[in-house]
């Protein structure tokens, strides 16, 4: 019995949000799962679920859906994101792209056997890697902040761009074997209408939904429900703004769009990406049980080493061609270079991108070939139209070969490669610090010299004005109101919170939201950390907050960096910083104790703070 579309629906998310609880309850990247999930329940499996049987809604709701991951990517991609790796992320974007639509379009036609027409749409089609993948890896595999950037914000700002590709291109080889070429302003017009078009929808759509998220906010927190409901409305209005103005105009809208919200800062921001990610986490489970229950199982008979030489040379040779392109001269190490050449998982966008392209190329083909067979003229465009039936086909068959693949080695590997390549972190290791007075500044500026991500809060409007004057990441604000702390003055970065206001009442709500938002141990008071210094350091530091501010103030004490061991005589250590990562409690450890993973302790250095002139 074949499922109809409700049933079909019903149980692609009920059973997609089931596997993706699982996932997540396993720390598990829940895509390869889900794509066997599918397969299945498919009609090739079980026969309960059957995507085809949606018709028409099915492409809605894949355009919706991939609108709304788009959306909730961008979400994370503020400014103070994206300049942690400026220019690895437009390589990545530019170079990279074009050299995995080229390279992967010469694999595809020189190794898997495709078709000239085949291969380059193909080609465009890999661009993409995709949130849907990416992110749930980055939550797992925690990484240095540049890379971390770097691949977030490629997975984000590529799927607008190889979607738009792979139609371009699509358009431009069918439209050449039947006959109607484009002029070159023709081709032109094809890919800039709707990067114009969702670029203008993207912008109106940010800008109203700015002025929406202050008015919201203006005068008291905001409901959470309001809050969901905003955030609903902002992305459909995004996406649907887009393709209102032009086909294909939606994903670039909702990524501008997020991306203008992303640098608002509002209560409940928090709060909306947590609503956005959770409805992600359905669309993604639904979609992909819905478009891997249509593959057909019986064409991985066909798979021989031409597909598997495919795969193996783009992700060991295009790849990191293309990553090495586009990252010279970035902030990314070679370390970090090496670990962005090795991922690049395909997700959802690349699947239903791939079976459009199929879906293109098999009724272009099956019409080529009963119009030729109605007319009885030559047998060309029959043959042609055979050869297109057969590359959808294996265009569908080669970008799941490669989802399967890829994300395997991802979801296997990225782990262990970037504890082998020291390029992860086990917990965040930048430091929100509470209390810019002198001794708060001159702290926050010897971290941030020593490569910690450092953000610095305070309610008084002189104090932030001298600490942005420091170059400090500075927010005035009061952070008794922890909803503010959290949506402000907090990101993904800080793992630590330091507070030194002066003011008991004040620290204890602080200590205590700190241990529950960061974990035992990383929320610290002066208290604290001065608690350590022996009876004779203890002279100097062991007295009030306020004590030691007047005395940097006047000249008296000053706050260094020095290698480990070399604090100077009279200094008393307040942190340890190895490879931009501070500890609070000691010297970061390699055994996976400390806040860093596979450090090197002779790279340690010390702030501590200390008579002036002494060392």
């Amino acid at each position: 019995m074949t499922p109809s579309g409700a049933p079909s629906l019903a149980l692609a998310v009920g059973i997609g949000a089931a596997v993706s609880l699982l996932c997540a309850r396993w720390r598990q990247p829940a895509v390869l799962p889900l794509l066997l999930t599918g397969i299945a329940l498919g009609p090739g499996g079980l026969g309960l679920v059957d995507g085809v049987s949606l018709g028409a809604g099915l492409d809605a709701l894949i355009a919706i859906a991939i609108g709304l991951l788009v959306f909730e990517g961008g979400l994370h991609l503020d400014r103070e994101e994206l300049g942690r790796a400026p220019r690895a992320v437009r390589g990545l974007l530019t170079v990279g792209a074009l050299a995995m639509w080229i390279g992967a379009s010469l694999a595809a036609w020189l190794i898997a056997g495709l078709h000239w027409s085949g291969a380059v749409v193909l080609g465009a089609a890999l661009i993409v890697t995709g949130p849907t993948v990416v992110q749930p890896i980055l939550r797992r595999v925690r990484l240095k902040p540049a890379l971390h950037t770097a691949l977030s914000a490629e997975a984000v700002l590529v799927d607008p761009i190889g979607v738009l590709a792979t139609v371009f291109a699509l358009d431009v080889v069918l439209g050449y074997l039947r006959g109607q070429e484009a002029s070159g302003g023709e081709m032109v017009w094809k890919i800039a209408q709707p990067v114009l078009a969702g670029a203008l929808a993207g912008v109106l759509a940010g800008v109203g939904a700015r002025a929406a998220a202050g008015w919201l906010t203006r005068r008291s927190h905001p409901d959470p429900k309001q809050l969901s409901l905003f955030a609903a409305a902002a992305c459909m209005l995004s996406v649907g703004a887009g393709e209102a103005m032009a086909e294909e105009a939606g994903l670039v809208a909702a990524a501008i769009g997020a991306i203008i919200l992303a640098n608002t800062k509002f209560p409940g921001a928090s709060e909306l990406k947590q609503f956005m990610e959770q409805v992600s986490t359905i669309l993604v489970g639904m979609l992909f049980v819905l478009l891997a229950s249509g593959f057909d199982t019986r064409s991985l008979m066909d798979v021989d080493w031409r597909h598997g030489a495919f795969v193996g040379v783009l992700v060991l040779i295009v790849r990191p061609i293309g990553v090495a392109l586009a990252t010279r001269g970035s902030s990314l190490g070679g370390r970090e270079r090496v670990f962005a050449a090795l991922t690049a998982p395909r997700g959802i966008v690349a699947a239903s991108v791939a079976a459009l392209v199929a879906a293109q190329f098999e009724s272009v083909g099956g019409a080529m070939v009963v119009a030729e067979s109605e007319t009885g003229g030559t047998e060309t465009n029959a043959a042609l139209g055979a050869i297109l039936v057969e590359q959808g086909r294996a265009i569908e068959q080669l970008m799941l070969l490669t989802i399967v693949v890829t994300v395997t080695l991802a979801s296997v590997f990225s782990g262990p490669l970037g504890s082998a390549l020291r390029v992860r972190v086990t917990a965040p290791t930048g430091v929100v610090i509470i209390g810019m007075h002198a001794l708060g500044r001159a702290f926050a500026r010897a971290l941030a010299g020593a490569g910690v991500p450092v953000r610095v809060a305070d309610s008084n409007p002189g104090r932030i004005a001298d600490a942005r004057e420091a170059g400090l990441r500075a927010f005035q604000g009061d952070a008794t109101d922890l909803r503010w702390l959290e949506d402000t003055a907090i990101d993904s970065s800080v793992g630590w919170l330091v507070a030194w206001t002066g003011n008991a009442d004040v620290e204890r709500v602080l200590l205590r939201w700190g241990q529950s938002r960061f974990g035992a141990g990383h929320a610290r008071s002066w208290g604290d950390m001065s608690a350590g210094a022996d009876s004779r350091r203890g002279s100097m530091v062991g007295q009030a907050l306020e004590r030691v501010i007047d005395r940097v103030e006047a000249g008296e004490l000053e706050v260094v960096v020095s290698p480990l061991g070399g604090a100077g005589e009279g200094g008393v250590p307040l942190a340890w910083i190895t490879d931009g990562a501070a500890s609070f409690s000691g010297p970061p450890q390699r055994s996976g104790k400390g806040p860093s993973e596979g450090l090197d302790q002779t790279k340690t250095k010390v702030v501590s703070i200390r008579e002036r002139g002494l060392g």
